[in-house]
This record gives C-alpha cells, sequence and structure tokens, in this order.
C-alpha cells in the first residue's frame, strides 16, 4: 500500500503532479500489478543515493517516484531548473544494470507509455521499451490489471495509451538527453 503523505513528502513542498496524486489511489485500490512498467513507491530515493550520489545537490533535483522493471530500475523526474512545474520535468530512468536515459518529455507521456504493459530495458547503451509482436506472449505475460489501468488512463487522466513507444522516447531524448547529460556530469564522474 503506497502511503500518500511519505509520497508526497518526496516532493519536497513542490507541487505534487494531480496524475500522481490519482494513480497512487488507483494503486492502492488495485492493490496488484496493473503495468510491468510502472509502481509508484515513496524509497526509491535511496537507490539514487546508494547508486548514483549523496551530493544534495544532485539529488534537490531528483525525484525518484516509482519502479520501472521486475530488476530495479527506477524513474525519476529531473528539474531542469526551467520554473516549470513538477508535472512538466522529464522522466528519466535510472537502470539497475547502470545507465540514466530520459525517456518521457513529462509525467503524461510516461503514463502512456505503461498502458503498453512491458518494462523498460535500461542500460549504459540505451533504454527502449521491446514490443513482442507474439499477441500470445502478450497474453501470457500481461499484467492482472492492465486493463483497469487502461481504463483509468482514458477516463481519469483522459489519455490514450501507446501503440508505438519510439517516438515518444525519441522526442524526449531529442529535447532533454544532452542537457540532462551535461547535468549529472560532474556529480557521477569517476563513478
Amino acid at each position: 500500500m503506497l502511503d500518500l503523505h511519505q509520497f508526497i513528502a518526496l516532493f519536497q513542498g513542490r507541487p505534487v503532479p494531480e496524475d500522481l496524486i490519482r494513480l497512487g489511489g488507483f494503486q492502492n485500490v488495485v492493490k496488484t500489478q496493473y503495468t510491468q512498467s510502472l509502481w509508484l513507491t515513496d524509497h526509491e530515493k535511496r537507490g539514487l543515493e546508494a547508486g548514483w550520489s549523496t551530493d544534495p545537490a544532485f539529488l534537490e533535483r531528483l525525484v525518484a517516484f516509482g519502479v520501472a522493471n521486475g530488476s530495479g530500475s527506477f524513474y525519476a523526474l529531473w528539474n531542469p531548473d526551467d520554473g516549470s512545474e513538477p508535472a512538466e520535468w522529464p522522466v528519466v530512468v535510472f537502470g539497475d544494470e547502470g545507465g540514466e536515459w530520459v525517456i518521457a518529455r513529462n509525467l503524461r507521456e510516461l503514463l502512456q507509455l505503461s498502458g503498453l504493459d512491458v518494462e523498460p530495458y535500461v542500460d549504459h547503451e540505451s533504454a527502449y521499451f521491446f514490443i513482442d509482436e507474439d499477441e500470445e506472449d502478450e497474453d501470457k505475460y500481461a499484467s492482472d490489471a492492465i486493463e483497469d489501468y487502461r481504463e483509468w488512463l482514458r477516463e481519469v487522466a483522459q489519455l490514450d495509451p501507446l501503440a508505438d513507444p519510439d517516438p515518444v522516447v525519441e522526442r524526449a531524448r531529442a529535447q532533454w538527453q544532452a542537457q540532462f547529460d551535461a547535468w549529472k556530469a560532474p556529480y557521477l564522474e569517476g563513478r
């Protein structure tokens, strides 16, 4: 069960995106895996500290908010320090095998990507969503509540799930990856 008060505290007084509050409520109701590519948590900051940096300036600009896959990758919103609200910050996936990749331009794009019900693959070279074209395999590995999530996505978030993740990921990288790489470099040198 997601403790919404602790989850809200992750944002350190900044406005918490309404979509995350609503998704947290949905997650607490369904109480089962609703997509393979997102599960909200309030403890991923420990992963940032353990695997990347404990520098307060690094941690101040990142809000780690959810699990990205079953092997330990996680998502964080990155504050590009442009005056925008957290709901508009780019989403970065931090890989359990390493690598830090902008995967969505904002939270709403991540919610749409999550409707695919596939884990992102993340390593030092790239991050992407692999879609298996075999429908039989797709059904075999479908999350218990994926249809409930897709319905939530349409009715509550007013978003359609995506059929193809690549254009969203490519646009996000084109807009934000170079700027994110330049920002993170001093904190991650020698790691």
